[in-house]
């Protein structure tokens, strides 16, 4: 019996192709929705709907009703009209690519995203139609 152990290679693994790809969203880089407050304070590679997002959850969270942003997206009903259509827009496009494999996984979170987007600016409008009946 030998007192030296015998070393075993393993095959390397083949390296796999990339079959997965991120998308990018299309409607929520409208330019009808820039706004130069949210330009400065959110880097380039948000969109825009996303940046009204993010403004609009932290004014509603701070309960600053009176800020211009939050009063854009809760009292001009054709602003927020344009907000929700352009997340159903994206939300479009990314289902029709979630039936190719390479994108399913990326157009997934994406939608995940963009529906909680649109609920919020829904939210909000109604939030507005309800805080005037009373």
């Amino acid at each position: 019996m030998s007192s030296e152990a015998e070393i075993i290679i393993f095959p390397k693994p083949a390296k796999m192709p990339v079959t997965k790809r991120g998308v990018d969203l299309y409607h929520c880089w409208d330019k009808r929705l820039a706004n130069p407050r949210l330009k400065k304070t959110y880097k380039d590679s948000i969109s825009w709907i996303e940046r009204w997002y993010l403004e609009a959850r932290h004014l509603a969270n701070k309960e600053e009703w009176d800020h211009p942003i939050i009063k854009a997206v809760r009292e001009d009903r054709e602003f927020n009209r344009l907000l929700r259509w352009c997340c159903l827009e994206d939300i479009k496009l990314l289902q029709t690519l979630a039936e190719n494999p390479i994108y399913r996984e990326s157009s997934a979170s994406q939608r995940r995203r963009l529906i909680i987007w649109h609920n919020k600016f829904a939210a909000l409008i109604l939030n507005q139609e309800i805080d005037n009946r009373l």
